[in-house]
């Protein structure tokens, strides 16, 4: 499946979106392309209170405007698990060139490449309050490289509020300007 964004832009979400928190919403992506998709939630893909399991993917030149992520938002109670999917010059004005979590990100043998944002050129990570809703992000980084991303605060990653990071893997040429 490749999800192409046309020329109009989606006023609100990317690609996919998930949103219901009396239901178990459960997706599985695998072998997709999300390429050229821009929203002002998640460029690609906006999980709220769900659960997204993504495997053998690629993320490539989608855009965040406004407060979106240029590849994935990961909100609130949401769970998001990464395997072997690429993320390539995903953009976003404020945060998570690639992905911008608030929920439960587990990232195995992934790949960020030329990504970038104000903050978190790859991944942003927050816990604390938003909207007066109290976030716990946690984020799980494995054997994933993270290599020549871009943002003022956090080229590969900005991690903010509590210590919710556990990682390996490499994080190399990344670019922190400002």
């Amino acid at each position: 499946i490749n999800f192409i964004q046309p020329p109009l832009v989606a006023p609100e979400i990317g690609g996919i979106f998930g949103t219901d928190p009396e239901s178990d919403i459960t997706v599985t992506v695998t072998n997709t392309s999300f390429t050229d998709n821009e929203a002002k939630g998640g460029g690609a893909l906006f999980n709220r209170f769900g659960e997204v399991t993504i495997s053998g993917s690629r993320f490539t030149e989608n855009r965040g405007i406004g407060s979106g992520a240029g590849g994935i938002v990961n909100a609130d109670a949401s769970q998001l698990s990464v395997t072997d999917t690429v993320f390539i010059d995903n953009t976003a004005i404020q945060a998570g060139g690639a992905i911008k979590n608030f929920g439960s990100l587990s990232i195995v043998d992934s790949e960020f490449t030329g990504n970038s944002a104000y903050s978190g050129g790859a991944i942003y990570n927050y816990s604390g309050m938003v909207k007066a809703v109290e976030h716990t992000a946690t984020i799980l980084l494995s054997d994933s490289t993270l290599r020549e991303n871009s943002a003022t605060r956090g080229g590969g990653l900005a991690n903010y509020g509590y210590d919710g990071f556990n990682g390996s893997g490499t994080i190399q040429e990344r670019k922190s300007v400002g």
